[in-house]
């Protein structure tokens, strides 16, 4: 069963996308990643995620923010340029760790069963953007406000990319994570303005996921034409042998890349913020003050706005 309500509850406040999803709970097919997508490895542009090796070594405590930052950040780096082409900066930002039973605190939080992004950057304006990423920074730039501002002043692509990873020893044998790979009704359109079609559209899970291996996936892509908003939440599913497995423990980071490649002023999503709604909604996103409105009262879709859900 797939939990939809909160995120189908919040566009259809901010939006005005009533049944976003085709329903708040759904049974749902689960693919497995690991096959063939329509012929073809899941492929970061191609689908918006990408499962890849990848061994970190020097660091022996993930849960250390310094080895953190000093060990892990330049070999994501280095991983992420190898998967993308022409970045010129990267920022890395919010830590999240999760597990069953987890503690909530700032960079903790228990297993998100709910379907969620990790921010909706449609909603926010420009210094509000800004700030959520560089207040939560954990790159050695100093200059990142200067960078993320000037990025969004700019046409240069940037996107947004969580890399997920299991921080246990052993595969992953309960509670995946599922990612939804999403089709819209109309060509080079995008969530929110686009509607799904919810027949096409499909889940996926990457089954068995080990500590040499990193699931990076889109969350925001500027090019309106390049696949993103990567919806995603713990499965509620167990391997053979699951229940005597140890919890699950696992670590997404994400990562603000800035491209040397300028966007296309019909492919812009940044500057295109508030176009009217694909019929037949022909309403233009709520005002700043109704979308803070509604969030003061309806606090369990707070993440979704503010980017503080993870998986």
């Amino acid at each position: 069963m797939i939990e939809y309500s909160a995120a189908a509850d919040y566009i259809e406040a901010v939006y005005d996308h009533k049944d976003y999803f085709g329903g708040g709970q759904l049974e749902e097919d689960i693919y497995n990643g690991r096959e063939d997508i329509n012929g073809q490895e899941a492929d970061l542009h191609r689908n918006g995620f990408e499962l890849t090796e990848m061994k970190v070594s020097g660091l022996d405590n993930w849960t250390d923010i310094e080895q953190i930052r000093s060990k892990y950040l330049p070999q994501l780096e280095n991983k992420l340029r190898e998967k993308i082409d022409g970045i010129e900066h990267i920022i890395f930002w919010h830590p999240m760790y999760r597990g069953e039973g987890m503690d909530r605190s700032s960079n903790s939080a228990p297993l998100a069963s709910s379907v969620h992004l990790d921010a909706d950057i449609a909603a926010f304006e420009l210094e509000e953007l800004v700030e959520l990423v560089t207040e939560r920074s954990i790159s050695p730039q100093e200059n990142t406000s200067v960078i993320v501002r000037d990025a969004l002043l700019s046409k240069n692509r940037f996107m947004i990319v969580n890399a997920w990873r299991n921080i246990n020893d052993e595969p992953i044998m309960r509670a995946p994570l599922g990612l939804f790979l999403p089709n819209y009704t109309e060509p080079n359109q995008t969530y929110p303005w686009a509607r799904l079609d919810v027949i096409s559209s499909r889940w996926y899970t990457f089954p068995f996921m080990s500590s040499e291996e990193v699931l990076m996936f889109k969350q925001y892509d500027r090019r309106l034409d390049n696949p993103s908003d990567i919806w995603h939440c713990a499965l509620r599913l167990m391997e053979e042998g699951g229940e005597e497995a140890n919890p699950r423990k696992s670590l997404d980071l994400r990562a603000f890349c800035i491209l040397n490649e300028e966007v296309p002023e019909r492919l812009d999503r940044w500057r295109l913020r508030d176009p009217p709604l694909v019929a037949p909604h022909q309403s233009t996103k709520k005002s700043r003050p109704f979308v803070r409105s509604f969030l003061s009262n309806v606090k369990r879709i707070l993440p979704f706005v503010r980017g503080k859900n993870s998986d």
